[in-house]
């Protein structure tokens, strides 16, 4: 889910190179490759053919779609709440319901990082939106489907130039005469 954003994409890529059956979904973004789902209105089997879930071995759904971008987060609070945790934990009971194992990519940003040397066991302290909504729905996992594998990414970044991440972003500033703020 969300094969067209950053994390998505490339996820999306390295399963098919190793051949593995996959359908990627895409909510705005236009590629023919991908089935379109919008997190905010569609259920799985409204997109992938409920068969796909009842093939032998075991069916994995992927969650890479999040409202992202932390500004945004803290900004349009209520749209972004419901896409990075309502929506989600709908997609993840869908899922269950299913009988697929789903994978909710997380972020280092549940953690404050005061401490550093995180484990799956440390107390989540998030200090800003995108971090606080992504600890929702781990916390919703922990207490319904502790089973589910929860990967946390820290800022992700790529060696392309599009889709954009930190580094082509810079790219983009030096090329235009425009200062890299960092914190």
């Amino acid at each position: 889910v969300g094969a067209s954003g950053f994390v998505g994409q490339h996820v999306w890529e390295h399963l098919r190179s190793v051949g593995l059956e996959v359908v990627g979904t895409q909510a705005h973004a236009r590629k023919p490759e991908l089935v379109a789902f919008d997190i905010l209105q569609h259920k799985l089997t409204d997109c992938v053919d409920r068969s796909f879930f009842e093939r032998e071995g075991q069916v994995f759904v992927i969650l890479c779609a999040a409202v992202s971008d932390m500004d945004r987060c803290l900004q349009d609070r209520g749209p972004s709440h419901r896409v990075n945790v309502e929506q989600t934990i709908q997609v993840i009971d869908e899922a269950y319901a299913l009988r697929a194992k789903p994978v909710f990519i997380s972020t280092g940003f549940v953690f404050d990082g005061t401490v550093g040397y995180y484990t799956e066991d440390s107390p989540l302290s998030p200090v800003n939106e995108y971090g606080r909504f992504k600890a929702e729905v781990e916390d919703y996992l922990r207490n319904r489907a502790p089973e589910t594998f929860v990967v946390r990414l820290d800022k992700t970044v790529g060696d392309r130039p599009h889709p954009q991440n930190l580094f082509s972003e810079w790219y983009e500033r030096l090329t235009q005469d425009m200062p890299i703020i960092c914190i």
